[in-house]
């Protein structure tokens, strides 16, 4: 090892981004030449710390590796379409970046650790491409653009951490899992104003994640449990130009069923500021793949008015234009809610599907118009609410969706 190429950090030995870099290359270039290096060197941490880091590529990530950022940004500079983190274990197609994988390899225990203010950041201007669809030239902000959007993206990874960022001008959703598990994500805060801009979005074969102390505001949905696969696999599809499932590959190569099913969640102190028409923990399930055990504790509504605006805190409220969904045949089940405080939601719990085995408890509605609970089923458990207006609960078969 040379001792110059190694940097002592908090009693453990990893290589410093900040030593490879060079005149004429770019910082993406310096992080991946640190990443190699610790490679060859059996070093299993890289510290990313004392400047502004504006990447032109994603960071790619091998199984055992440690990334630390200290007190600094990681910014997407303008006119790149990628991640900013995701495994290094996606290959593909030829010709086809933004597509559907031919492969992508399991990883493991990678951990991509923030501290004392790190930043996550999106670019200024995004770059704008041909949309064969609309027909027009257009910035490639939101999901239509694929899952490049994304600004983490675990695949196919067993044992992941990520923790301590501010992450900003997302151009799509922040945090996205798809057949992964083991996982924590934790403190960590999220603003986004794009569209689906989705928080932290579990996608199918999401298992044994524990997720908590997560705050901001997004312009949708702030946690997504949500099983939707790829609906075709010829893109474009829709107003879709890319896919938002690269690993969906798999399904054709005669994937279980099972194992596209998202259990064992965990949601812990959760603080969502959205005025949008989404959720703070949204549940969809889809094409038949389940979604049970999941564990919820603390979701607080960050918002301070008391006119209703938005939808609920924490359910489903399945309407037309989500695909394949039944609502009276849900694959939910074995769903626990525990403590839940609405400031501007119609309803704080809406489930506007059958669930099996539902308990709520702890809930208030501090909003003159709104209600605890609208649900389907009366073989549940809701105990220990509280509601100003005193309308504890309503059907959900009345219920209504209005954009507001």
């Amino acid at each position: 090892m040379e001792l110059s190429k190694a940097y002592l950090y908090n009693g453990e030995w990893c290589v410093r981004a900040s030593d490879f870099l060079a005149e004429g290359q770019s910082d993406s270039d310096a992080i991946e030449k640190a990443m190699i290096y610790s490679a060859e060197n059996h070093i299993n941490t890289i510290l990313i710390d004392k400047k502004t880091w504006f990447i032109d590529k994603a960071i790619l990530l091998r199984s055992n590796i440690k990334v630390i950022v200290d007190g600094v940004m990681i910014k997407q500079i303008d006119g790149v379409l990628d991640n900013i983190f995701r495994p290094d274990s996606i290959e593909s197609a030829p010709g086809d970046p933004y597509g559907f994988a031919v492969n992508i390899k399991k990883t493991e225990n990678i951990k991509i650790i923030g501290k004392n203010g790190a930043v996550l950041e999106g670019p200024e201007k995004n770059p704008k491409m041909y949309h064969p669809v609309l027909k027009q030239t257009m910035e490639t902000f939101g999901d239509h653009w694929g899952w490049r959007g994304f600004i983490i993206f675990f695949t196919r990874c067993t044992g992941f951490e990520i923790s301590g960022f501010l992450i900003q001008k997302t151009r799509s959703w922040a945090i996205t899992t798809e057949r992964s598990t083991d996982g924590y994500i934790h403190d960590i805060e999220i603003y986004s104003d794009c569209k689906n801009g989705d928080g932290i979005n579990l996608r199918v074969g999401s298992k044994r994640i524990f997720i908590e102390n997560i705050k901001g505001r997004t312009s949708d949905d702030f946690i997504a449990i949500n099983t939707l696969a790829s609906e075709t696999r010829t893109y474009p599809f829709k107003n879709y130009v890319y896919t938002l499932f690269p690993s969906d590959y798999l399904v054709d190569q005669g994937e279980p069923i099972e194992e596209r099913y998202i259990h064992d969640i965990f949601i812990n102190n959760i603080v969502s500021a959205t005025n949008h028409y989404s959720q703070a923990v949204a549940f969809l399930t889809r094409q038949g793949h389940k979604i049970f055990r999941i564990f919820i504790h603390g979701v607080y509504d960050g918002n301070t008015w008391t006119t209703p605006k938005r939808i609920d805190m924490v359910g489903a409220y399945y309407m037309e234009g989500y695909g394949d969904i039944n609502i009276d045949d849900s694959d939910l089940a074995e769903i626990r809610i525990d403590k839940v405080v609405s400031n501007s939601t119609d309803t704080a719990v809406l489930f506007r599907n059958h669930v099996k085995d539902l308990w709520i408890n702890d809930v208030t509605q501090n909003c003159p118009e709104g209600v605890v609970l609208s649900a389907l089923d009366d073989e549940l458990t809701l105990t220990n609410c509280k509601c100003v207006s005193g309308v504890y609960r309503t059907d959900a078969k009345n219920w209504k969706f209005i954009r507001r």
